[in-house]
């Protein structure tokens, strides 16, 4: 996934988090996940989140809060609960208390690690963030209430839990609020996007030529395989995934045919964009290629019954 950025306020006094993440972005785009070494005001929370927002699901801020607003119950003023609300898009929010306000930091630097560390290219290497936990660092919340309110005000915590054999520290619940619903499914896409846009560049500095045909077609689709295939071994593509009657009808509005048997069987479906050109499109030398795949989702609770048959 690459590294994280990480912002100090020291010596920014004249910044403001669009000036200072759109400097940041000018430097380098080799990160995907950032946080502050300092606590920001709302306003500048909301700030780094709406910069986030817009830069079409590339980067991920990792916002920690320890507004005491996180754990009333139906809050509407926190951080975590303005976020839920708008769904917003590229932020994650981590709750503590003010005087958690270093370990709290710490958790969010072990969240951008965790993200960071996910290894695509071995099978199934897809990872959750819930139930993460890391060695040494001890859980935020460990009242069962607590957890529960901030989490139905648009947070995740790093908490305890326990069973009748053994207790956890873990991140939970992993998501996020928008369409992509958990942390990985966003992450996951922003690492999808750059290798097959990097194949794509790759494809553009070696080929002498990319015609409008099907012949244009196979170069395209050639050049993604490779990174559509280490996807699906990674599951971030999940094949034998079931679509919804919404998800088919979705697919079938985008494409204009019934591709649902294909998805359900592959996982994805790719649309190199060369010989459906429109003419317009020709004439600008322009293609726009398609990819929809199934993210599938993943387990982040279990209830299970035991029923003795006498």
């Amino acid at each position: 996934m690459g590294t994280g950025a990480v912002l100090s306020a020291q010596g920014t006094d004249a910044d403001t988090p669009n000036t200072a993440m759109t400097a940041l972005g000018h430097v380098t785009q080799a990160w995907a996940t950032f946080s502050t070494m300092w606590e920001p005001t709302l306003d500048e929370k909301l700030g780094f989140k709406t910069w986030s927002a817009a830069q079409n699901d590339r980067f991920l801020y990792v916002a920690w809060d320890t507004d005491a607003n996180a754990f009333v119950a139906n809050n509407t003023a926190s951080f975590g609960a303005q976020i839920k609300a708008e769904k917003a898009s590229g932020v994650v929010a981590l709750a503590g208390e003010a005087s958690q306000l270093a370990q709290l930091r710490k958790v969010a630097a072990f969240l951008m690690g965790a993200i960071a560390s996910t290894d695509y290219d071995r099978t199934n290497g897809r990872k959750s963030l819930a139930f993460k936990s890391q060695s040494g660092l001890a859980a935020i919340v460990t009242d069962a209430t607590r957890a529960a309110t901030a989490i139905d005000n648009g947070y995740n915590i790093y908490g305890a839990y326990a069973t009748a054999m053994d207790g956890f520290n873990w991140l939970y619940p992993g998501t996020v609020p928008g369409r992509f619903k958990t942390i990985s499914a966003y992450v996951n896409q922003i690492w999808l996007n750059a290798q097959i846009q990097y194949a794509l560049a790759v494809l553009v500095s070696q080929a002498n030529s990319i015609p409008f045909n099907l012949d244009g077609d196979g170069l395209v689709e050639g050049a993604v395989l490779d990174p559509i295939n280490t996807a699906v071994n990674a599951g971030v593509i999940r094949k034998g995934v079931s679509l919804s009657e919404s998800q088919k009808q979705q697919l079938f509005n985008a494409i204009g045919r019934d591709v649902s048997g294909a998805m359900e069987a592959k996982g994805y479906i790719f649309i190199p964009g060369c010989s459906t050109a429109s003419a317009s499109m020709r004439t600008d030398g322009v293609i726009k290629p398609s990819l929809y795949y199934m993210d599938g989702g993943e387990v982040r609770s279990i209830s299970m019954t035991s029923t003795a048959v006498l």
